[in-house]
């Protein structure tokens, strides 16, 4: 089982990155958020979960250890496996599933990818009362899945370094900003990314 990667991050795109260990280059699939903290070029760390199919295994890497437990546990729902569990975290924080799931906030989980009126049903009634964890860390202190640094400069580095035109960057992160003016990077970076994607 392969837990982490430490080495030089060798390639990114927006969905996955490759880090070289020993001389071998691991692959694997990540959030947006986790792939805009690791430098290109430059020794990067990543937190992983391998899934082994019937096909293929493949690696997830996440940037904190709070994604990668909640990944685990969003595949305890029937019919949630490894791919929509990504586009939760991809979507939202681990403490933003969280407050949605013990609200019974279906509405905002229906705006995940790929997450329908059942599939909501289903997380909430699943999960309810095994997330509190993350929500008591983010009463507490700032959520950990964010970048430290919060600030528009840094979701338009963010999105140049994932290979978006700088201009496109500024306009999304724009964007971000005027729709939550408070919320953390790792937020806003999302909000920018389902912006870009839509255009």
């Amino acid at each position: 089982m392969i837990a982490s990667l430490h080495g030089e991050v060798i390639s990114k795109t927006l969905t996955s990155g490759v880090i070289e260990c020993g001389g071998v280059g691991y692959e694997f699939l990540a959030t947006a958020t986790t792939l805009a903290e690791l430098p290109l070029g430059e020794r990067g760390l990543v937190l992983t979960s391998m899934v082994i199919g019937e096909k293929s295994v493949t690696l997830y890497g996440f940037a904190h250890d709070s994604e990668r437990t909640m990944f685990s546990q969003l595949q305890s729902v029937q019919g949630l496996g490894p791919k929509l569990a990504l586009a939760c975290l991809n979507t939202y924080s681990p403490s933003e599933i969280a407050v949605a799931v013990a609200n019974e906030d279906k509405k905002t989980l229906q705006k995940i990818p790929g997450v329908g009126a059942r599939m909501a049903a289903k997380m909430t009634a699943v999960l309810d009362g095994k997330l509190t964890e993350y929500i008591d860390a983010t009463q507490a202190q700032p959520c950990q899945s964010a970048p430290a640094v919060s600030g528009s400069a840094t979701v338009i580095a963010a999105l140049v370094q994932l290979g978006f035109a700088e201009d496109a960057a500024e306009q999304a992160a724009g964007v971000a900003e005027e729709r939550d003016p408070s919320a953390d990077t790792g937020a806003k970076l999302r909000q920018a990314l389902q912006y870009l994607g839509k255009r």
